[in-house]
Order: C-alpha cells, then sequence, then structure tokens
C-alpha cells in the first residue's frame, strides 16, 4: 500500500506540474521542478520496492515466517516462491509505472531547462540525490556485509562448489534416515583441504580470513595461519585423510573447530534461491583431546568403527549389531561413561570422525521415538603421534588396549568359573599369561550371555570343555571338545563371539637360509610320521578352556 501510495503522490505531483505549466508558459521553475520531482520519485520508488522486497523476505523467511513451516528445503523453496517471487515482481512493476510517469514528466522540459537558465536548480537538486544515493549504496553494502554473516557466504559458496562431496548430515533411526541440522553457525577463518596430486601430500589453504565483521578472500598456506579465539571453519571431503584435519586443531587454543556438512538437499534441476542457500549446510564441532584417554570414565575406539571399547573389552548387550543410534545409546547408557575418546589414525577418513560423533553427541529422546535429542556427551578425538613407527611398535589401538588392561581389573564372574590350559606348543609359541588375560577380560560378557539364556529358559549347568586354536594371524577359533561334560552349542558360540574378536601379536618367525629351511621340512615330515603312527593328527597351537557353570539362587527354583 505504501509503494502505491509513493506512485499516486509522485504521479499527482508531475500531473499538477504539468497543468501548472500548460496554463503559465513562462513558469519556467515550474519546468526544474517537474524535472526534479520526476527523478526524486523515480528514486523514492526503487528504494520503496527495496524495502518491501526485504522486509517481506524477512518476514517469510524469520524465525516465526511461513517458510519455518516447512519441514524440508524442497518446501522452503515451493513457499518462497509462492509468497516471496510475487512480492519481487510487484517492485519491479511499481519501478517501470514509475519511469512511465516520470519520463513525460520532464523529458519535453529539457530544452527549457538548459534555455531558461534553470539548470542550476536541476544540478543542485542532482547533487543532492547523488550524495543520497552514495549514502543508500553504503548502507546497502553495509547491509550486505550482515547478509554475509547470517547466512554464512564462505559456507554456501564452498557448498556450491563441492556439493556431493562433503559429509552428509545424515543418521539412521529406527531404520529411518533422518537429515540432522546441527549448529547454524558461529565461524572464523576458513581453511580447505586440497588433496596433493601424483602421490604428493595434501595442504591446507585459508580460502577466507575473518576480519571481526565479514570475511575477505584468501589464499594463505595453512601453515602460515595463526587463529585468533574464534572456531576456524574446516572444510575437507568425505573421504580425505582426518589425521592431517585433527594435527592442525592442534594449533587451536582450545582445540576446536566447525566441519562443514550439507544439511539438506534437492534435486539437482530445483533452483536455489540465494537466500535458501545457508539452508543446505550446518556445522559439526570437532574437539580435540585436551588430556590423555580416561579409560574408567569414558569408552574408546578407533574413529569409524562400529564398536566401542569398555575398558579393555567391547561392550556387550542386546543391542549388539544395532545401528549405531542404537547400539552407542546402549553402549553409554549400559557403561555410564560420559563421552568417547577416538584414535585417529593413518587410515582414518573425515567420514570415520562424522560416523563415530555424531550417534554420540546425538540420542534418540525417548523408546519408540524417532526424534534426536542432544546427548550431552562428549566426542574427544586423539591424533596418533608423529613419532609412532607402524614397523616397530605394536598398533596404537593395542596400546590404549594394554593401558586400559592396567586400570581395570579381571571379571570374575560368581556363577561362571574359567581355567585355562596352554599345550606344549602354545607356551613356546606365545606367553600363556597375555592369552589368559586377554580371554579372562570376555568373562563379564560371557557370563552375560549365559545369563540371557537362563532367562529363556535354558537353564544350562555344569562343565564344558573348549579347544581354542589360534591361527599364524593371531586370530583365535574354538570348538566343543568332544568329551566335554556340557555340550551346548548355544552357548558354545556366544564364547566363539567374544574370542572371535580377540587377536594376538604373532611373533615373526626368523629367516633361514636354504639348508635351515630344507632341515626344518625334514623335521615336520618325520614329526607328521611321527603322529600318523599314533594315529593321532599333528597337534597344533591350542589352548583347552574348561567353563564350570553354576545356576544362580534366584534360577533354582525354576529349574526344580
Amino acid at each position: 500500500m505504501l509503494l502505491v501510495a509513493v506512485l499516486s503522490v509522485g504521479g499527482l505531483g508531475v500531473a499538477f506540474g504539468a497543468v501548472r505549466r500548460a496554463i503559465y508558459e513562462e513558469a519556467n521553475r515550474v519546468a526544474a521542478s517537474r524535472f526534479v520531482a520526476s527523478v526524486c520519485m523515480v528514486f523514492a520508488v526503487i528504494y520503496g520496492s527495496s524495502a518491501l522486497t526485504m522486509g517481506h523476505n524477512m518476514a517469510t523467511l524469520g524465525p516465526d515466517g511461513i517458510a519455518s513451516q516447512s519441514k524440508d528445503l524442497a518446501g522452503t523453496i515451493a513457499m518462497y516462491a509462492d509468497v516471496a517471487d510475487p512480492i519481487f515482481m510487484i517492485g519491479w512493476i511499481a519501478v517501470a509505472f514509475a519511469i512511465l510517469i516520470a519520463i513525460p514528466g520532464f523529458f519535453w522540459e529539457l530544452g527549457e531547462v538548459v534555455s531558461r537558465y534553470t539548470l542550476v536548480d536541476v544540478w543542485a537538486v542532482l547533487v543532492v540525490l547523488l550524495a543520497l544515493g552514495g549514502a543508500r549504496s553504503i548502507e546497502a553494502g553495509n547491509l550486505d556485509l550482515v547478509l554475509a554473516v547470517a547466512t554464512n557466504r564462505p559456507a554456501v559458496e564452498i557448498y556450491d562448489d563441492m556439493g556431493p562431496d562433503l559429509n552428509a548430515a545424515l543418521l539412521s533411526v529406527n531404520g529411518e534416515v533422518q537429515e540432522v541440522k546441527l549448529l547454524d553457525g558461529g565461524f572464523g577463518d576458513v581453511l580447505r583441504w586440497t588433496d596433493g596430486k601424483d602421490g604428493a601430500e595434501g595442504s591446507w589453504t585459508r580460502t577466507h580470513k575473518w576480519t571481526g565483521t565479514t570475511w575477505e578472500s584468501d589464499n594463505t598456506p595453512g601453515d602460515q595461519v595463526t587463529f585468533d579465539g574464534r572456531r576456524p571453519l574446516l572444510v575437507a571431503g568425505s573421504q580425505a585423510p582426518a589425521l592431517p584435519l585433527v594435527k592442525l586443531m592442534g594449533k587451536i587454543a582450545d582445540g576446536k573447530a566447525l566441519l562443514l556438512m550439507r544439511a539438506a538437499e534437492v534435486k539437482a534441476t530445483t533452483a536455489v534461491p540465494p537466500e535458501l542457500g545457508y539452508m543446505q549446510t550446518t556445522f559439526f564441532e570437532l574437539n580435540l583431546a585436551q588430556s590423555e584417554p580416561d579409560f574408567v570414565s569414558n569408552v574408546w575406539s578407533n574413529a569409524g568403527d562400529r564398536e566401542l571399547m569398555v575398558g579393555p573389552t567391547w561392550w556387550f548387550g542386546e543391542e549388539e549389531g544395532e545401528e549405531p543410534s542404537v547400539y552407542f545409546n546402549a553402549v553409554f547408557d549400559g557403561s555410564g561413561a560420559a563421552g568417547l575418546d577416538a584414535i585417529v589414525h593413518d587410515r582414518t577418513r573425515v567420514k570415520d570422525l562424522v560416523n563415530t560423533c555424531l550417534p554420540t553427541i546425538l540420542k534418540v529422546e525417548a523408546e519408540g521415538s524417532e526424534e534426536l535429542v542432544e546427548s550431552g556427551r562428549f566426542c574427544s578425538l586423539h591424533p596418533m603421534a608423529d613419532d609412532f613407527d607402524k614397523e616397530e611398535d605394536i598398533s596404537v589401538w593395542d596400546t590404549w588396549r594394554l593401558m586400559a588392561a592396567e586400570v581395570t581389573d579381571v571379571p570374575d564372574p560368581e556363577f561362571t568359573k574359567l581355567e585355562l590350559r596352554a599345550n606344549k606348543l602354545m607356551k613356546d609359541w606365545l606367553e600363556a599369561d597375555v592369552v589368559a588375560d586377554r580371554m579372562r577380560r570376555e568373562l563379564d560378557a560371557i557370563h552375560w550371555c549365559f545369563d540371557m539364556l537362563r532367562d529363556e529358559g535354558e537353564l544350562i549347568e555344569g562343565k564344558m570343555e573348549l579347544t581354542i586354536t589360534i591361527n599364524k594371524k593371531g586370530r583365535t577359533s574354538t570348538a566343543i571338545h568332544e568329551d566335554s561334560e556340557l555340550q551346548d552349542s548355544t552357548f558354545s558360540r556366544c564364547v566363539s563371539k567374544r574370542w572371535g574378536k580377540i587377536t594376538f601379536e604373532i611373533p615373526e618367525e626368523p629367516e633361514l637360509t636354504d639348508e635351515e629351511k630344507e632341515e626344518l621340512k625334514k623335521k615336520k615330515e618325520e614329526e607328521r610320521k611321527k603322529w600318523e603312527r599314533r594315529g593321532k593328527p599333528v597337534p597344533v597351537p591350542e589352548i583347552t578352556a574348561l567353563f564350570k557353570l553354576e545356576t544362580p539362587p534366584e534360577f533354582q527354583d525354576e529349574e526344580e
């Protein structure tokens, strides 16, 4: 309505000036005034149309706007087209009418303005208009700076460039994949990872520098960047190596940074208005560990692993094998852990950080619900040390497992007892106490399996003898001994599942000369023939596990 009023008043003013000019032929000042009034009217309508469009967009896209009623970006774009686009067209139509009114108002007077020496009036007004227009341009420029911050302009530009290469903010909940909007922004410098070519190492480059009010385009190498107190935005494809990213975070005072992710996608043929581009991005806060891992209060794992460790063993429970949103929440609820310590090594990818940390910091609001809420848990990243030698040292993961074993007790369930015996070959091959410790660490999980069988009505009791073999890769396998008193295959499978996850560091065999190899081959052949004469197979490195299972008092009545 205000725009219509401006057009009406301006048009009436031009018409009134034309009447005065027609009645008083010598009204030279009227000619100049008509020119000035026409130009002012055009400026007023242009600024009014701009304000109308901007204000309507703010009302449409604001927290209480109609666009907020949509659940996805495609729906928002449709609403934007239905509501905002018509207003934009009205603004252009108003400008077109203003020009049509203005041109007849002053075009025929230009000659009179020049010949009657009233050009000074026109120039004076034009100077005023230029000053006002300049001030308006500065105002619009400052508004663009604010708009750049509000819509995360660098993130939108990078999203348009990288698109599908970015990690998707997705999490499966009860079999349904959900888009997750994590953070809306709040970052300083923007650094982007570029993969190296022809085997060369990749590098970080600062593409946008935060000035305190907005971002400026930049091209500074990452190793020359000094971080201030504002969290930087790190940009890397999902398949990019994660170790350089985490090491870069070591230069940040508090070890916190944001990772750019894609939050919403539309069909390739759908045009996304510039005002809505920010909705396609979200930001995930990464946290570099500021202390050593706490194996008592926290759970831990390799970044990207689907299973979490509690102390020196994998967590156990009904939710094993479930999707991360279910499994991770069960681990934290069952263990009471405050957060997750994740190892980042040379094979870790950026997507592994997301896959590990996302189900850690989010949880399903209530049982049976699909709504995700913040869990209040943390996900700390621990980079592999620069001096780590994969050929000389045991794995980082195995190092952590040994550290966790030092601060946790070996399980000793009351009604599930285990005795381990190693044959002569096993004692020569590996340290028996190392094997025993690894296997006894699984007793709580095995006892839980035993209780689950009881809960299902299978009241097993007695002694079960299992034969455990370890192959040259350090993996274990189990089988029920033929003379075992208890032959329950379900319990045996449970034990095999737990012990099957155990691996050992097998010492490498020494290099032999050709003569030594031939001598060893002869000894093995003689050993084989000796056991054939006895009618028995050649012994292999193995352990005998003897379980003694007792029925707890609370189950004895049911058994009777």
